[in-house]
């Protein structure tokens, strides 16, 4: 049941930018009568109009739609003007051929200013996701404990310092009430480890102590349980380092020591961790300042090995900044004090559980919503503005409109530009979780015309309908029966309908 939830609910969001493209193409059809087959590589162009904003101008892709939407109508107004207007009432072999010619047209032409190469544009949100009915969907009281712990924590990082110790002692709260129903989750274990040696780096005195001992303690207990885990192990010694950062002499000497220890043994299962690496490096550097001669020496010298391993595993290729390798004691001790002067032990938590719940794509939830409000505004636009209700008027009947003084051209150009404005908005909403490239377009364009069928020629509730349910049908074959199949069950739907309802949906060709 869950899974079917989930893919239900994939569909949905993915269908409703599907019914975006849809509405676009029926709006023109409508009106025109013309099947516009360049319509997918409008929406190409609108991806690679919001991969500029977003590179250039660091314009959000949901953002960007503000920009887009009024470019996108002049360019589709544009169209229809030079282009379109010319086959108005031609052989319909003629409207096609046409079209076609203006998608291969503008995909070769993006294919000789951007090449084949298939473009991505990266947010901060672009593979996040939040739950939904957890309390409904395989409800797990530790899970959702759990997980609620891991907002908290989340939310402290991001927090002001006095914020994020409020936040950091809830999500203390949360793991321990998890760790009461489920004692011998390691994971709960290593969050609450964490939290608790965060938050006692934001306090002074006894209560530091205390904090990061109970931490020490919660470590032990997970790496008990999961002695190899590499998380914990890095955590731990994280939390050691931190804490004898706090203290002095012999004390804080032996706390370096312990965390060096668990980083040597966190190595064995992550040899390639720069993270790791890293805070072993400056473990030792900072146990170096406690020591005099041959001792020191010996502990810079460890750490600068660490430190030149760590450059090795950097995740980016970035040139060294501090230059040439070090081979005096006092040169090390430059350049790993350069590194580390205000380096601050970063923690690993373990992310959420997913026994409980439904996953909804962050981007996608915003896509829909867009889809909606725009769809809600098309929609009010078309039955409220006079513009709208000439546009209905041309679409239902073109000649008797032209009658009653309705200047039908401008209607087609119009028509032609929200349209095209739809088909970039779609796009904008898409290029956070597809490719771009130029040859997209004939992908999506076969989807609008099956969606404008399904639904019924002309018919924006139909395109709405039929947009949602060929996402819903991609999705469920996708899950149920393969993901190279998906866009077979979409066909293999399009022709039942066309075989026992050929008008689609919504029977007859309506605005």
């Amino acid at each position: 049941m869950t899974i079917f939830l989930q893919s239900l609910i994939s569909g949905i969001l993915i269908g409703g930018v599907y019914a975006l493209i849809g509405i676009g193409l029926s709006i023109i059809f409508g009106v025109m009568r013309v099947i516009n087959f360049a319509h997918g590589d409008i929406l190409m162009i609108g991806m690679y109009l919001t991969y500029e904003l977003f590179t250039l101008l660091q314009i959000d892709p949901f953002v960007s739609i503000l920009i887009s939407i009024p470019i996108m109508f002049l360019y589709g107004g544009l169209l229809q003007k030079i282009f379109i207007n010319r086959i108005q009432g031609a052989l319909p072999q003629n409207q096609i051929l046409l079209t076609i010619g203006l998608g291969l047209v503008m995909s070769n032409t993006m294919m000789l200013v951007y090449t084949s190469d298939y473009k991505i544009l990266t947010t901060s949100y672009s593979s996040d996701s939040f739950k939904v009915l957890q309390s409904v969907i395989n409800p797990d009281k530790f899970e959702s404990l759990y997980n609620k712990g891991n907002q908290l924590y989340a939310k402290a990082i991001a927090a002001p310092r006095d914020k994020a110790a409020e936040l950091l002692d809830a999500a203390d709260k949360k793991y321990t009430e998890a760790l009461t129903i489920k004692g011998d989750q390691f994971r709960g274990m290593n969050n609450l480890g964490v939290s608790l040696a965060t938050l006692a780096g934001l306090r002074s005195g006894q209560e530091t102590d205390r904090l990061f001992n109970q931490a020490d303690e919660q470590f032990s207990k997970a790496a008990s349980l999961s002695d190899d885990d590499f998380e914990v192990l890095y955590n731990w010694g994280c939390s050691l380092a931190a804490h004898a950062a706090t203290r002095t002499g012999p004390e804080a000497d032996s706390l370096f020591a312990k965390a060096a220890d668990k980083f040597k043994t966190a190595a064995d299962s992550r040899p390639d961790s720069f993270e790791l690496f890293s805070a072993w490096a400056a473990t030792l550097d900072r146990q170096a300042r406690l020591k005099q001669g041959n001792e020191a020496d010996s502990l810079y010298t460890e750490a600068y090995e660490k430190y030149l391993t760590a450059k090795e595993n950097m995740p980016t290729r970035e040139a060294a900044k501090a230059g040439q390798p070090a081979k005096t004691i006092p040169e090390m001790q430059s350049q790993l004090a350069a590194a580390y002067g205000n380096y601050v032990h970063a923690f690993r938590i373990k992310s959420d559980g997913h026994d409980a719940g439904l996953s909804v794509s962050t981007p996608l939830a915003i896509s829909f919503a867009i889809t909606m409000i725009i769809t809600i505004i098309l929609y009010w636009f078309l039955m409220k503005t006079d513009t709208g209700q000439a546009i209905r008027a041309t679409a239902q009947d073109r000649d008797a409109a032209q009658l009653m003084g309705i200047n039908v051209r401008k209607m087609a150009i119009i028509a032609f530009g929200i349209g095209s404005a739809l088909a970039g908005t779609a796009g904008a909403l898409v290029s956070p979780t597809y490719y771009i490239f130029p040859q997209i377009g004939s992908m999506f364009t076969l989807k609008a015309f099956v969606i404008t069928v399904l639904g019924g020629m002309g018919s924006i509730f139909g395109a709405t309908l039929g947009g949602i349910i060929i996402g819903i049908a991609e999705s469920m074959g996708a899950v149920y029966i393969s993901s190279g199949w998906k866009d077979v069950v979409v066909f293999i739907l399009f022709l039942l309908v066309l075989l026992f309802k050929p008008a689609g949906l919504m029977g007859k060709s309506k605005m």
